[in-house]
């Protein structure tokens, strides 16, 4: 694809700020799938867009813009993610509580 393929990939995505598929893409600009999914690669390495995981596969998810809060984590993941620090730590304490007791024993 060319510049100017790229540039519309990306005004096509604009006017779907949800994301849209590979296919929607490649039927709107009237090329070949493939061809669209090097180009959609080529844009994602340079962080211009993203890719949804929506399946088990590239095919099956959607392409969207970045949005202006991507940098932020949810609330609720944050807290997800304290609760795995904390039981790593008491796995961890656990873990040295039992070699301390087999070694007394």
């Amino acid at each position: 694809m060319t510049v100017s393929s790229i540039s519309r990939v990306l005004e096509f995505l604009r006017d779907y700020p949800n994301g849209a598929y590979g296919w929607q893409i490649a039927a709107h600009l009237e090329v070949t799938d493939a061809s669209v999914g090097q180009t959609l690669l080529i844009l994602e390495t340079r962080n211009q867009i993203k890719l949804i995981w929506q399946g088990k596969s590239r095919s099956e998810s959607l392409w969207r813009l970045p949005t202006e809060r991507e940098g932020t984590t949810p609330a609720v993941f944050r807290a997800m993610e304290t609760l795995w620090a904390m039981q790593e730590v008491a796995r961890r304490r656990m873990g040295e509580i039992m070699v301390v007791e087999v070694t007394h024993a």
